[in-house]
C-alpha cells in the first residue's frame, strides 16, 4: 500500500483544463457560451439550474427504484 502511495505521489499533476470558449475563460469556468464545443452535460450548470425533461425522467426512475432489492 505504501508503494502505491509513493508511485501516485511521483506522478505529475494533471494539466488544468484548457479554455473551451470565451465565456468560460472570462467567468473562471463558471459559465459556458451557447456555442461551446464541450458536450452539453459537461457545460451545464449544476448549481440549482432547472433540469430538462430527460433529466427529470432519469431522476424519477432512479428514485422509483432506489430501495429495490435492499433492506431499506
Amino acid at each position: 500500500m505504501a508503494a502505491h502511495r509513493v508511485e501516485h505521489a511521483a506522478r505529475p499533476s494533471p494539466e488544468p483544463p484548457a479554455p473551451c470558449c470565451s465565456f468560460w475563460l472570462h467567468s473562471g469556468g463558471a459559465v459556458h457560451a451557447p456555442d461551446c464545443p464541450r458536450p452539453a452535460a459537461a457545460r451545464a450548470p449544476r448549481d440549482g439550474a432547472p433540469l430538462d425533461a430527460h433529466e427529470r425522467a432519469v431522476i424519477a426512475d432512479i428514485e422509483a427504484h432506489n430501495d429495490h432489492g435492499t433492506a431499506a
